[in-house]
Order: structure tokens, then C-alpha cells, then sequence
């Protein structure tokens, strides 16, 4: 009886342990979306593609981030002079690094924030009935924001929401983006308890 009353208390007491366990590796992947002001009159324009991230957890209120994402848009503008109507192709991809704070009180949601900083390569093809041209350019880019996960199971959780502050400057002029993503996270490695 007595054994069986031991037995009892320790696993009651392993449930809430099981239950705060944090992922000493997270990686996330996830569709991306993304608004371009361009500035200089040129007008803005909208990326779809996709996001990902890895975070390395050494702490478990603190992520070593390395994200990585592509958009991609094909927007047809209209102008009257030389030619009628031109095509833009543009392709984005971001490099970014830093800090992710979390905040892992709850047991089935997970909100973030981060400061992360890299470049921003911006590739673009102008085509029109008169042949087309195309170039490249890669700058410094800054991103603030954050979001939240919900926990799905032990090992993979939804991210609901990131939303980011996307700061570049091309062209000698700095742009003001914002930036949303959502998908799945899945929690690799070790769990460790907080």
C-alpha cells in the first residue's frame, strides 16, 4: 500500500514537469507575406512566400534566431509615354540573426519577441514590349517583432501569428515594411525542463 501511494505522488508530481518541458531546438517553417514601399514615387507592391527559422533555446527564456525567407510578386503596372505596360518581377530574400525572448509561463501558449539584423537581397526584371532588363541589390535590413505559438503536442506547435517591423535601404532611401508569417514549429532535441 504504501509503495503504491509513493508511486501515485511521484507520477502526479512528473505531470506538471512533463508539461514545462522546453525545446532546447525549435524550426520553424512557415508562409510568409510581406508589403514593399519602395519609396521614391514607385508604388508599393505585396510578397507571398515563405519563412523559416531555426532557434537555438540555451536558456529557456532566450532563442539564438537565424530566420531566412523568400517573396516573391509579378505586379503589372500601367503607364502612359514610352510604353504602355511593363512587368516587374521581384524576388526578396532576407538573411537575418539575433535574439528571441520568450515567455513560457503558459503551458500551451508561447509568446516571442526578437531583434534580429542581416541583409536583404532584392532581385528585380522589368520586362515590357520593348525587351527587358534586369539588376540586383542587397542591403542592411533590421527586423522587431515577435508573435506566439500554440502547443499542438509534445513535439510540434502552430505558429499563429509572427509579425515583423522590416526596415531596408535600397536605393539610398530606407523603406518601412511590415512583414506577417504563420505555420508549424516543430521542437527538436532534448526536452529540458524550465
Amino acid at each position: 500500500m504504501r509503495a503504491r501511494f509513493l508511486t501515485v505522488c511521484f507520477a502526479l508530481l512528473a505531470v506538471p514537469v512533463a508539461a514545462q518541458e522546453v525545446p532546447r531546438v525549435e524550426v520553424q517553417t512557415s508562409y510568409g507575406f510581406a508589403r514593399v514601399f519602395p519609396g521614391g514615387g514607385a508604388p508599393s507592391f505585396s510578397l507571398n512566400g515563405w519563412n523559416a527559422s531555426l532557434s537555438l533555446n540555451p536558456q529557456p527564456w532566450l532563442g539564438l534566431v537565424a530566420d531566412f525567407s523568400g517573396g516573391y510578386a509579378w505586379p503589372t503596372f500601367n503607364l502612359s509615354g514610352f510604353v504602355s505596360s511593363f512587368r516587374v518581377k521581384n524576388r526578396h530574400h532576407s538573411y537575418l540573426f539575433g535574439p528571441r525572448y520568450y515567455y513560457r509561463k503558459p503551458e500551451r501558449f508561447t509568446p516571442f519577441a526578437h531583434l534580429l539584423v542581416g541583409v536583404v537581397n532584392s532581385r528585380a526584371e522589368i520586362q515590357s514590349s520593348q525587351g527587358s532588363i534586369s539588376g540586383s541589390d542587397t542591403t542592411f535590413s533590421l527586423a522587431i517583432g515577435g508573435g506566439f505559438d500554440v502547443k499542438a503536442s509534445r513535439r510540434i506547435a502552430i505558429r499563429v501569428l509572427q509579425a515583423d517591423y522590416v526596415l531596408t535601404r535600397f536605393g539610398g532611401q530606407v523603406q518601412h515594411n511590415p512583414r506577417l508569417s504563420f505555420g508549424v514549429v516543430f521542437r527538436l532535441g532534448p526536452l529540458k525542463p524550465r
